[in-house]
């Protein structure tokens, strides 16, 4: 049975994909301690199966796999992992984890990074603007999103505490404020408690566009 279970909910664009591809591909080392991941590297569905609209049989099919998972897996530490879970009430999240996983409630810590609002919107820009969703200028999508309550923090985080309490563990993703400069680092040292470990590098996974191919990836875009 798993020891302690750790549920890392985001935020996007975060570093999230880092974080969920090092611990997919075993890219840490700990002698002293052993974590295993649940059955997907970026539990997506699992985290739709909370929303409201979700169905019920989705929802227990998800949430069975998983208990099946930590009950009868041996480590001390789990990771279930997915940025969508910060898009999810966290009073009806915290009742489905108490449903389902009755054992590891009361010790269970859920994680999230949030980056300063103008980085967050510069990074969100740029991930529209690669995936085509939005070739425009920035000016418009501000107007969108200055209004979008994801970026209220201070709300939305305090419903997640309001639900759980000093189990939830806001970082910063802000580099100097990160262990070793780096959020896969700073990942696992929460993760371990401050346990020793190492850390291979894992190259880059989804990496942020910068001004110059921002403009390219635009103009590419809309040819």
């Amino acid at each position: 049975m798993i020891k302690n279970l750790v549920i890392h909910i985001g935020d996007p664009k975060n570093g999230s994909s880092s974080i969920q591809d090092a611990v997919a591909r075993g890219l840490w080392k700990c002698e002293a301690k052993t974590i295993a991941q649940s059955h997907f590297r970026n539990e997506v569905g699992l985290a739709k199966s909370v929303r409201r609209k979700a169905s019920i049989e989705m929802r227990e099919k998800r949430f069975s796999a998983l208990s099946e998972w930590a009950l009868n897996t041996e480590a001390d530490y789990g990771v279930v992992s997915s940025e969508f879970f910060s898009q999810v009430r966290p009073e009806i999240f915290k009742e489905v984890l108490t449903e389902y996983l009755p054992e590891f409630v009361e010790n269970m810590r859920i994680l999230a990074y949030v980056r300063p609002h103008a980085d967050r919107f510069v990074s969100t820009y740029a991930q529209r603007v690669k995936n085509g969703m939005f070739v425009r200028d920035m000016a418009p999508l501000l107007n969108t999103l200055s209004t979008d309550s994801a970026l209220n923090y201070h709300s939305r985080f305090s419903d997640w505490k309001d639900s759980f309490g000093e189990r939830l563990t806001v970082r910063p993703f802000i580099r100097d404020a990160l262990n070793d400069n780096d959020v896969v680092s700073d990942f696992f040292h929460f993760v371990l408690e401050g346990t020793p470990f190492a850390l291979r590098d894992p190259g880059i996974t989804n990496r942020s566009l910068n001004v110059s191919q921002i403009a390219a990836m635009r103009v590419f875009r809309e040819l």
